[in-house]
């Protein structure tokens, strides 16, 4: 919720308006201030929709394996599975807050306790489907989205990673 605008900060709308697009330098020349700067940099931002993104970070282990691969992955194998998630919310919360970590963190746990220490081929979402980081990556996608989303916060992409280098992005656009 954006307070008042003070006549200084209309300068700035105006300015906006009349080209600057959020020039820093133009910014700082309108203020002697660099706390008003800073402030007008953050009353900018809500002005022009800036989006914020939220990420924890989790894991898993599983075993799985990939029918059909030619070559050693085929033959049942597991991973330390590392999972990251992102958030895009719109709006901040009266503390600044987008989304709770603590929220993101609930519903990840929920959802990973499913595939947590299992063989990942056993489980019926696999039975037609490799379970691939891509697979995983949407799957939990799905999922969380359906348990984080609202009007004003969204899942925006998952990532799930089978080792440090190597590893799957998942989002819908």
């Amino acid at each position: 919720m954006l307070s008042p605008v003070t006549p200084t900060e209309v300068g700035v709308q105006k300015s906006l308006d009349s080209g600057f697009r959020r020039n820093d330098d133009a910014i700082s020349q309108l203020f002697v201030s660099p706390c008003l700067a800073a402030q007008a940099r953050l009353r900018i931002g809500e002005v022009m929709g800036g989006v914020f993104e939220i990420y924890v970070k989790s894991h898993f282990s599983a075993a799985h394996s990939l029918r059909g691969y030619p070559g050693d992955c085929a033959r049942v194998h597991g991973h330390n599975w590392m999972v990251e998630v992102f958030v895009r919310c719109a709006q901040l919360d009266e503390l600044g807050i987008g989304i709770d970590f603590r929220d993101i963190k609930a519903a990840v746990k929920d959802v990973l306790s499913g595939v947590d220490h299992r063989d990942l081929n056993d489980l019926p979402l696999f039975v037609e489907q490799n379970p691939t980081s891509e697979n995983i990556a949407r799957f939990l996608y799905k999922e969380l989205s359906i348990k984080l989303n609202t009007p004003t916060t969204r899942v925006s992409r998952v990532k799930v990673s089978e080792t440090p280098g190597a590893g799957a992005f998942y989002w819908e656009e």
